[in-house]
């Protein structure tokens, strides 16, 4: 699954900045549209929806990221896909707020 979600991420403009080999997927938007200071929010609305859960987390020297982790053996992959739909509207609501 976690592959799944990789590759969804990347194809919606996602960009992975760390080996997501232990489960743990850590992204920003590659867009550009969400600046990495307001990944908080974004994680914020995606938690508000009640669709998926995700958190941020700070990294390296200090760098603000979204974290998503599958490690459930029961994720299917209509979960990780409602977990990138869900990111890409709030993506569009934190871009245009």
């Amino acid at each position: 699954m976690l592959d799944r979600l990789v590759a969804g991420l990347l194809a919606d403009g996602w960009r992975v900045v760390n080996d997501p080999a232990a489960g743990v997927a850590c992204f920003v938007d590659g867009t550009g549209a969400v600046p990495d200071d307001r990944l908080p929010a974004l994680a914020a609305r995606v938690v508000e929806s009640g669709d998926a859960w995700i958190t941020h987390a700070r990294i390296g020297a200090g760098r603000t990221v979204l974290r998503a982790c599958i490690t459930n053996h029961r994720t299917r992959e209509e979960h990780v896909d409602r977990l990138l739909e869900v990111l890409g509207r709030a993506r569009t609501s934190e871009a245009a707020a």
